[in-house]
């Protein structure tokens, strides 16, 4: 009887702690058991958000000290938009956490916005905003406000040894004693690419460019729809969008050849600021790598096309790249025989997995696939029976209808068609297999973007 007696107490006791917890979404809830304004104690969690997009895969804990929590503070606003009360780090803590407690901070019971600030100080805040809270103070516009940045955080703290800036904003409810968890959200993305060479000789990595958008501003708090979906699809609707490169240079970092054995790939790992990638025709991130070959004086530029599903780079994403560099280039050559008083073809832009032909007028047009074997800067030749290269058109789209002659191939290689008079996009996708001398090809997946202006 005694021991039913004490497991019903227990159970009792359970039932009368309220836990809130949150995630990476910006709201607790709970019920009352207080009347609203009874000074309770309760226990404040703050822990770093592991959350990013969907585009990223998994979520990733932080690995390094600037991706952790190094100081914070808390402000509640309570219903009457008023600041309740400030809490700050204990003056004794100076650890980078991924995540700390700190017990018996009193409060009045009620409905509570929580704005909550990781790695800068109230100084720093006003100085970047002009946002300052004061206790008892009407709350500021907080939703509005912006910070810029001008330089992007290096694995090593490079940006002037500071800590990745964390925000939030959550609802929460204290009710009684209870915990309340806030999770903040890293204001830039983290960036890890991984470098393979894949070519005879050894290749020198002097310079990365990602093309981004938006300007140096991006919003203080984080927008939890958007952490979840990535940037909507009319964010940067404005045209012309403003592009704004990220560029990363290196300095003597040599990857050997792939007679060397080497299995595992050089990577490198930095920080960078939202964007979406809305500045070409397929919302693609394009970006350059600028290497010099082993035995080369001059230096050459590779494209690469990003993964067609990165549509945006958002805050506290985790965003692995793989890049593998091989001893062949694919091109693209065009001719165009527009009418009298027609414009010629123009390539305005090309990477390494996309090629863009604008048209002015309609007019027919013959496409050359080239293969550059970078090795020794031969040209693969294209014979018909006995090709040093293959190609195959997988898929024809023409959705705005502008082609008069659907795309189609010939005997001795090229691709043949005709625009009309609508205007609009097409594309061509191609794979061209290249026969290496050890009798394993190498197969390029290529989309021909045909553009009528």
């Amino acid at each position: 009887m005694k021991t039913e007696m004490r497991l019903f107490y227990n159970m009792m006791m359970c039932g009368m702690m309220v836990l809130l917890v949150s995630s990476c979404q910006n709201e607790l809830t709970g019920e009352n058991s207080l009347p609203e304004g009874t000074p309770v104690e309760i226990t404040l969690s703050i822990s770093s958000c592991t959350k990013g997009t969907r585009a990223t895969g998994v979520p990733a804990s932080p690995t390094e000290d600037i991706e952790k929590i190094h100081h914070w503070w808390v402000v509640f606003v309570g219903t009457d938009n008023k600041v309740t009360l400030i809490v700050t780090r204990p003056a004794a803590n100076t650890d980078y956490v991924e995540e700390e407690e700190v017990p018996k901070i009193e409060i009045p019971t009620g409905k509570y916005t929580t704005y909550a600030f990781a790695n800068i100080t109230q100084e720093k805040l006003q100085q970047l905003t002009g946002i300052t809270f004061e206790g008892g103070k009407t709350c500021p516009n907080v939703d509005a406000a912006e910070i810029e940045i001008l330089q992007n955080w290096n694995v090593n703290g490079a940006k002037n040894g500071e800590d990745i800036i964390m925000t939030s904003k959550q609802n929460v409810v204290v009710s009684g004693r209870v915990n309340v968890d806030i999770e903040v959200v890293r204001a830039v993305a983290k960036m890890e690419v991984q470098y393979t060479n894949e070519s005879s000789r050894s290749v020198r990595i002097n310079k990365l460019s990602l093309t981004q958008t938006q300007t140096t501003k991006v919003p203080l708090l984080p927008n939890y729809t958007w952490l979840e979906e990535g940037y909507p699809a009319g964010q940067f609707a404005t045209s012309p969008v403003r592009v704004d490169p990220y560029v990363r240079t290196y300095s003597s970092v040599a990857l050997p050849p792939s007679s060397a054995g080497t299995t595992s790939p050089w990577t490198d790992v930095f920080y960078m600021r939202e964007s979406k990638a809305c500045y070409n025709v397929t919302d693609r991130y394009l970006m350059t790598l600028n290497v010099t070959r082993d035995g080369e004086t001059e230096s050459e530029d590779l494209h690469f096309a990003l993964d067609e599903n990165l549509k945006s780079i958002y805050r506290n994403d985790y965003i692995v790249l793989p890049l593998v560099l091989s001893d062949y280039k694919v091109n693209l050559a065009v001719r165009f025989y527009p009418p009298i008083g027609g414009y010629p073809a123009v390539i305005s832009q090309q990477s390494e997995e996309e090629f863009y032909c604008q048209f002015g007028t309609e007019g027919e047009f013959e496409m050359y696939l080239e293969v550059l074997d970078a090795s020794n800067n031969y040209s693969l030749v294209y014979q018909q029976g006995n090709p040093h290269f293959t190609y195959t058109i997988n898929s024809v789209s023409d959705p705005n209808r502008i082609l008069d002659k659907v795309p189609a191939s010939t005997p001795s290689g090229e691709i043949v068609g005709r625009v009309g008079n609508n205007t609009g996009t097409a594309y061509v996708d191609v794979t061209i297999t290249v026969a290496h001398t050890d009798a394993t090809d190498q197969v390029y997946n290529r989309r021909i973007f045909v553009i009528r202006k």
